[in-house]
């Protein structure tokens, strides 16, 4: 979301995919020499190491029957999990709006609903979005009757929600692949209401800022007064668990 300088946001749930160009397959390559310096450096957890190696066999052809097992949990998670109503405002991210949605989009968990929310912007970010809602009737684009601010946007899109399961993207973020289904798998088994997880910063055009935001393992009641840990792309709660909270 624009209310500052804008800066786009990757969730850690890493995919590789087999092919990519331009700009991505430049910020994929950044993020894989970023990670293994991090391996050479002795900074990953065992669980990150295990990760980051499947996954770099994997795209290397190593794991060919990998992708059929991880394309199989996909189909059966959509039947399973449930809806995820996507919580995104926006305010003068024009610019930005589209490649998010495309990134929710090009998720491997398909059931969602994109409930968009303006928060009264001058930079017709609703001519943007107005096509690609046509093409897809999951995504659902609202107005505010006045400018509110960022608490108050995201209230006035949760009201709308109607799935069991709450994540938030702002409009200038970006998502990887396959971050619903390993997030919504996580918490299924897990019997979590409330999960958020790592993410990196990139630039406006894409640039790798190698900055790696992990926050701590577990957080306490305690701990989630002194800071806000969670990263705002990174959240997902079980409505049915917690009830349709605002923020």
């Amino acid at each position: 979301m624009c209310y500052n300088e804008p800066k786009a946001y990757v969730g850690e749930y890493h995919h590789f995919p087999a092919k990519s160009s331009g700009e991505g397959a430049k910020y994929l390559l950044n993020r894989v020499k970023y990670q293994r310096k991090r391996l050479k450096n002795g900074l990953m957890t065992e669980e990150q190491k295990v990760l980051f190696l499947t996954l770099c066999a994997e795209r290397s052809g190593e794991h060919t029957g990998g992708r059929k097992k991880r394309i199989n949990i996909s189909i059966v998670s959509m039947q399973d999990y449930g809806l995820v109503s996507i919580i995104t405002p926006t305010w003068a991210c024009a610019k930005f709006i589209s490649e998010t949605i495309k990134s929710i989009q090009a998720q491997t968990y398909q059931n969602w609903e994109l409930l968009i929310q303006d928060d009264c912007s001058t930079d017709n970010a609703d001519k943007v979005v107005a096509p690609l809602a046509e093409l897809d009737s999951r995504i659902k684009y609202e107005c505010n009757p006045k400018n509110s601010g960022a608490a108050i946007t995201r209230n006035n899109a949760l009201r709308r929600a109607k799935g069991r399961w709450i994540a938030f993207l702002d409009s200038d973020d970006l998502w990887l692949p396959e971050k619903l289904e390993h997030q919504l798998k996580f918490m299924v088994e897990n019997d979590y209401a409330f999960t958020y997880h790592e993410y990196m910063e990139m630039s406006e055009d894409g640039r790798d800022l190698g900055v790696y935001v992990s926050g701590i393992r577990t957080v306490s009641e305690f701990d989630m007064y002194a800071c806000c840990w969670p990263g705002c792309l990174t959240v997902m709660y079980d409505a049915e668990k917690i009830g349709r909270a605002h923020v």
